[in-house]
């Protein structure tokens, strides 16, 4: 019923829901997305309260995740549900150290490896803290827990322990349902709904590390003007990006919409990889496949056995994560770092050496 009234009137659904039970403030906001007003971040962080804590019914969350989607998600409902959601979080707190993450909203369904993801372990062979946050699969094949369980990590390690891991080597994997034990209230609405919600947006923004820096690939062309916002409201800088053949990583088939936010503000601009040296490529060239397929790519990477597209396109996406985190100037210093880091095998011995410390444990 509720799909079908997607397709009708919003007016319709509002009637529909109106006759269950239901607090007046609730009813209020209700109303106020109904007539295309934005929540507040207070307004938007009390009723996403109310969803986390099961205080409103499912078919009520349902419905608000449906309007809101249809309203179209702005900048003041993305930071109060995000702020909610970091609340809710069981929290790793890592004191004199800049943390970064690499995690994207994903969505892109284009199947290629997980970019993000190597590009992080290159950026903690140059000596970030890299806290990588990530889920198992949703479109693709293989998300970013997926993978990281092949490389060696176990995404279900007590938090303290991977609190520990995190502070001594200055690399972990934080595998997001473990810490976001309140999303389970909200999980069986998500899966019913036939369409991705404000949580796919969100999810990125609520790693568990407070994060410093971060790259954060969007697999729609609109999120590029509603995240850098939050960005800014959250003290992260770093870069938003979307790519023109609409995958959430900068990429090396073409032009790569770029927002960087940082203390000086926020600055948008356009890329392509000749602006530095890469060669343009297919996104065929760029196709993962299997957790062991995907584990297999960022192993040659790391060892310097790939010498094409996924290498580059892994040291482009590193460079900017090196640039955010403040360790280089600008991105073409970041590009001449990532490939040392590769080339001398430094990214993959100290790679290999977490993941040997990790089996002791």
């Amino acid at each position: 019923m509720l799909v079908g009234a997607l397709h009708t009137n919003p007016i319709h659904i509002f009637q529909f829901f109106i006759s269950t039970k239901m607090e007046v403030k609730v009813k209020q906001l209700f109303e106020k997305l109904l007539l295309q007003k934005s929540l507040t971040i207070e307004e938007s962080y009390s009723i996403f309260k109310k969803i986390m804590e099961n205080e409103i019914s499912p078919i009520q969350a349902s419905a608000f995740l449906s309007i809101l989607k249809m309203k179209g998600e702005q900048v003041s409902e993305i930071i109060g549900a995000v702020k909610l959601l970091r609340e809710k979080a069981e929290k790793i707190n890592i004191k004199g150290k800049k943390v970064g993450d690499t995690c994207g909203t994903g969505g892109d369904r284009s199947e290629t490896f997980n970019i993000s993801t190597a590009a992080g372990i290159v950026g903690f062979g140059a000596g970030l803290t890299i806290a990588k946050h990530g889920n198992r699969a949703i479109t693709s094949k293989c998300g970013s827990a997926d993978v990281m369980e092949k490389l060696g990590f176990n995404i279900n390690i007590p938090i303290e322990k991977n609190k520990e891991i995190l502070e001594k080597f200055g690399f972990s994997f934080f595998f997001a349902p473990f810490y976001h034990p309140a999303m389970k209230n909200i999980a069986p609405v998500r899966k019913d709904l036939p369409f991705r919600t404000i949580f796919n947006i969100i999810g990125p923004l609520t790693n568990p590390v407070r994060t410093s820096f971060q790259i954060m690939g969007v697999s729609e062309y609109k999120l590029l003007y509603l995240i850098p916002p939050v960005f800014k409201n959250l003290n992260i800088d770093g870069f938003v990006f979307f790519s023109e053949d609409g995958i959430d990583e900068i990429s090396l088939t073409g032009k790569t919409f770029i927002v960087e936010i940082n203390k000086r503000g926020i600055r948008e601009y356009e890329i392509y990889p000749q602006n530095f040296g890469m060669k343009k490529c297919s996104i065929n060239d760029l196709k993962g496949g299997t957790p062991d397929e995907n584990k297999e790519i960022i192993m040659r990477i790391l060892q310097n056995k790939e010498k094409g597209a996924k290498r580059d396109i892994v040291i482009l996406n590193s460079a900017f994560l090196l640039n955010a985190s403040g360790k280089v100037d600008n991105i073409k210093e970041g590009i001449e770092l990532s490939k040392r880091i590769i080339e001398k095998g430094i990214a993959y011995k100290k790679f290999m050496e977490l993941v040997e410390n990790l089996q002791k444990l």
